[in-house]
């Protein structure tokens, strides 16, 4: 990692045998405890544009993302013949390098009192670089995003055999593919401008004037604001085989399955296809009981929504309570506080969690 001596800005990362300059630093912790992960847009020497994550992973996990994104990718090679593989393709990171770094927190927190579990040092490059989920432009496009989720996950599950295990609203983002540039037009010869009369030209800006001082838009014709979009499933951390019993439960505390939160289980916990799909649910959730319209806009911060305590309690056995109350009793916790711009998705919101 280069850095610049003079404003602390990390400039270049290297991957194994391969060097990327960073375009920008789009992400770090606010806590000083837990992955330390931090995300970066990079550049390769060709000029393609990659995200760069470098984060501390627990050495006791049962999987690397390394290999789980190895695992996806092989899946959609041998299962080319599938018509379906090119939407799955563009479902999930195409990963492109990862590596485990020769470093771990052992020797640096070997003298505390109270030693914290292991952690080992890496980085994983993966394309293409998405938008927030936030970002989305209108309603249909949450769903279609959703959708795709819910498809992906379908493939992960019973063609990868691999479990997600932290799907959060962090962790699902929006790819914009906008459709190709038509070429230019040749340039056509100048010809002399036509010169007017004083008395027409008058006559023309008397006929464009509103009145009012405004200024009359151009049409719309030509302009196509459809771009296609697709939901892409990122960040593999916690990813795992399904059927993995683990010692310990992982994900977003606001997001994360009711199982995964019972105490009851701890030693003893899998986590199963179903419970990303209970995840998915939540960050639907956090959708439309917070954002009040498209691209970002928020409800006002003096609203009071029940579920707002999944976000600020850190006891996991009373986060298990609050979920489990909120969700048995949506019609009086949830629906009366979806904001206006989701109430028509009420209906179909109550059948998701019925089922979920």
């Amino acid at each position: 990692m280069t850095i610049d001596r003079f404003t602390g800005n990390v400039l270049k990362i290297r991957v194994k045998d391969q060097e990327f300059n960073v375009v920008k630093h789009i992400y770090s912790p606010l806590i000083l405890f837990g992955r330390g992960t931090h995300v970066f847009i990079v550049k390769d020497h060709q000029g393609s544009v990659y995200v760069l994550k470098d984060s501390w992973i627990l050495v006791e996990h049962g999987l690397s993302e390394i290999d789980a994104l190895q695992t996806i990718k092989d899946c959609l090679e041998s299962d080319k013949k599938n018509k379906k593989t090119k939407a799955y393709r563009a479902m999930c990171p195409q990963f492109i390098i990862g590596e485990d770094l020769d470093d771990s927190t052992k020797d640096r927190r070997g003298m505390l009192a109270n030693i914290p579990p292991d952690r080992k040092h890496r980085r994983v490059v993966t394309g293409p670089v998405g938008d927030s989920l936030t970002s989305y432009r209108s309603r249909a496009e949450f769903i279609k995003v959703m959708l795709d989720c819910a498809q992906w996950l379908q493939y992960l599950h019973e063609k990868c055999l691999i479990v997600h295990g932290d799907l959060s609203i962090n962790n699902i983002v929006i790819y914009r593919s906008p459709h190709p540039q038509p070429p230019k037009p040749k340039p056509k010869r100048e010809s002399k401008p036509k010169r007017v009369s004083k008395s027409k030209r008058a006559a023309q800006l008397k006929s464009e004037d509103t009145g009012d001082g405004t200024v009359v838009p151009a049409t719309a014709e030509g302009v196509d604001e459809h771009i296609p979009v697709t939901g892409i499933v990122i960040d593999y951390d916690y990813a795992r085989k399904v059927g993995t019993r683990m010692d310990r439960t992982s994900g977003t505390l606001p997001f994360m399955p009711l199982m995964a939160l019972d105490k009851k289980l701890q030693g003893q916990y899998i986590h199963e296809p179903a419970h990303d799909l209970e995840s998915l649910l939540q960050t639907i959730l956090a959708i439309v009981c917070f954002n009040d319209g498209a691209c970002g806009v928020t409800r006002s911060a003096d609203d009071s929504v029940p579920t707002s305590r999944w976000f600020n309690e850190v006891d996991r056995d009373q986060l298990h309570k609050d979920k489990t109350i909120d969700l048995l009793c949506y019609e009086a916790e949830i629906e009366p506080y979806l904001t206006e711009y989701w109430k028509p998705f009420a209906p179909f919101l109550k059948r998701l969690v019925n089922v979920t």
